[in-house]
């Protein structure tokens, strides 16, 4: 149930009662204690518990993308760190073709022979190879094909090309 109160310093029914003010009312006293124990109090355990879950949530989300960084750190790591070779120096800028060439007897032994096991395909200049050297680095040989189309400097080139690529599994 709802109550409406009205009142006016002027007649507004049409009357000429005049009406008092209402006297001031002492303020209220403070709440007692035992009406402070009757209120009912929020549920702790469960703002708790919201809040640890947030920030477990939180902690778990900045460990990931501490593992991620660390997973692409080591990846690019690895890719920069350079393979062991034994005696290929040589400056991407101005590299030779014969600065990356080995003596057939080395590049036999790496491919064995040249055996059908090792073919890993053919290109336009003739079949390519696995090889594994003396120092366990695994190339990729190509070998020149008599019957190929191209010619010697064109050969060379994509050797120089091939050299300039900077890739882990070249």
């Amino acid at each position: 149930p709802s109550c409406f109160f009205r009142w006016e310093l002027y007649t507004f029914s049409g009357t000429n009662i005049r009406f008092s003010p209402w006297p001031s009312q002492p303020p209220s006293p403070p709440p007692s204690v035992s009406n402070l124990t009757n209120i009912p109090k929020k549920d702790t355990r469960f703002s708790r518990g919201i809040l640890a879950a947030i920030v477990v949530v939180i902690f778990v989300f900045i460990v990931l993308i501490a593992i991620g960084v660390a997973i692409f750190k080591g990846r690019k790591e690895k890719q920069e760190t350079e393979l062991p070779t034994e005696s290929i120096q040589f400056d991407l800028k101005t590299i030779e073709v014969e600065s990356i060439q080995f003596d057939l007897k080395t590049i036999e032994a790496a491919t064995s022979n040249f055996s059908e096991r090792n073919k890993l395909g053919q290109g336009g200049f003739g079949e390519v190879y696995k090889g594994i050297l003396m120092n366990g680095t695994e190339i990729a040989v190509k070998r020149l094909s008599k019957t190929s189309g191209q010619g010697e400097v064109e050969f060379k080139n994509e050797v120089v090309v091939v050299a300039k690529l900077q890739h882990r599994n070249l």
